[in-house]
């Protein structure tokens, strides 16, 4: 078996500093939006996306690093992959849609290196 990573598409734009105003939001709409302005398609998961966020401002910082502050507040991870941006529990092995992913076990007997 080989286990490979690839770094996650971040597109130059997902980190530029811009300042923005959020109001009467839902976490939803606003990874939707973030999402569709750098070319991802969004995936949120249930317990989050309908949530309602009274006012967020978003002065000289990246939409990266607003969806940072969102996951620490709400206990979530959000990152590119594979051409999603992902908005997840943190912690869990569930999928955006909330099914369990599985896990496999290698004995030491089966790693030579």
């Amino acid at each position: 078996m080989k286990i490979k990573g690839h770094a996650a598409d971040l597109k130059a734009s997902f980190k530029s500093q811009k300042t923005d105003e959020w109001h009467q939001k839902t976490i939803g709409d606003l990874v939707s939006t973030i999402a569709a302005k750098h070319g991802y398609e969004p995936r949120i998961a249930s317990q989050f996306a309908d949530i309602v966020l009274p006012h967020i401002d978003q002065t000289a910082e990246s939409d990266m690093h607003l969806l940072s502050r969102l996951e620490q507040l709400h206990g979530a991870i959000s990152k590119p992959a594979g051409g999603f941006l992902l908005f997840v529990p943190e912690g869990k092995a569930k999928s955006f849609t909330g099914q369990i992913i599985g896990g496999s076990t290698i004995d030491l007997k089966e790693v030579s290196s």
